[in-house]
């Protein structure tokens, strides 16, 4: 399991900042590129080796690349973070929820978690996820 850095929650709440009107691009800033950072800015550790994906730039790319490797929930697992029922998700974990029949990753800030949305950053409840991971 990944160590959470101690000043993460000001670099979690930097990031949050920086990527709140951040438009949604295909493996630029999507859920797993949104959540991969984020971890980043908790933990000073990528996950994106331990995830196994290759470069995507298409949603078609993204589907068939995850499809491959599991889906979205395989990839926290993947990065040996734990599984937690969403009401134990606590800020800086991950979440997962179901955007338009798709899974998605997102980063919980507490009661809310955050998703790469089409013109932004998306809010949703913690208890409208499905699963959720504890990052350190």
């Amino acid at each position: 399991m990944k160590t959470r850095r101690t000043d993460w929650p000001s670099c979690l709440a930097a990031y949050i900042a920086q990527s709140r009107r951040t438009p949604f691009e295909w493996g630029q800033h999507d859920c797993c590129q949104f959540s991969r950072k984020g971890i980043i800015a908790i933990t000073d550790e990528d996950p994106a080796k331990a995830w196994g994906i290759p470069a995507y730039s298409t949603a078609k790319e993204a589907l068939k690349v995850l499809s491959a490797h599991g889906g979205v929930a395989a990839l926290p697992a993947r990065a040996g973070f734990a599984l937690i029922t969403p009401k134990r998700a606590r800020r800086g974990d991950l979440a997962m929820a179901i955007f338009s029949r798709r899974e998605a990753l997102g980063i919980v800030q507490g009661e809310r978690v955050a998703f790469a949305g089409i013109d932004g950053l998306v809010f949703i409840a913690v208890g409208e996820c499905t699963a959720a991971w504890r990052v350190g």
